[in-house]
């Protein structure tokens, strides 16, 4: 995969790699706020929503909940960046409908992101990158038997 769409805003959000691809993107300074969370540690939805409470830094409101995840993930005012990247490292070993369950909040914010219409006040003032990035194969991540896509 050409990991260059990551600088970039469009409807495809959710991207798979190698470990060496990201390596090699994260060489090259970028104007990205990037997050890191290991899969190892995505066994669970409680352990999903404190990762990324902690690998995001939401504020101290956050209600570890999946209407709370999407909410700070449509308000990142506390981290303004020209752009957000998400990376699981390891994708592989987190549980499969754990990650889904992130795949579908992320799918479901990014329009937020990269389509701004203006008409919320927590609305970005112009389109801005935000992906997430599954270190993995994609079949290994999400198995057919798993809901993979």
């Amino acid at each position: 995969m050409n990991l260059s769409a990551l600088t970039e805003t469009g409807p495809r959000c959710v991207h798979f790699a190698s470990v060496a691809q990201v390596a090699a993107f994260l060489e090259h300074p970028r104007d990205l706020a990037v997050f890191h969370l290991r899969g190892a540690e995505l066994r669970s939805e409680a352990e999903l929503l404190a990762g990324l409470a902690h690998a995001m830094a939401f504020p101290p409101w956050f209600a570890y909940s999946l209407d709370a995840l999407e909410g700070c993930l449509r308000d990142l005012a506390w981290h303004p960046a020209c752009g957000y990247l998400l990376i699981v490292w390891d994708a592989e070993t987190g549980a499969p409908g754990v990650l889904r369950r992130l795949r579908e909040a992320w799918q479901r914010c990014a329009p937020f992101w990269h389509s701004p219409d203006g008409s919320d006040v927590w609305s970005p003032p112009r389109p801005t990158p935000f992906h997430l990035v599954l270190v993995g194969q994609e079949e290994r991540v999400f198995p057919p038997s798993e809901g993979g896509t």
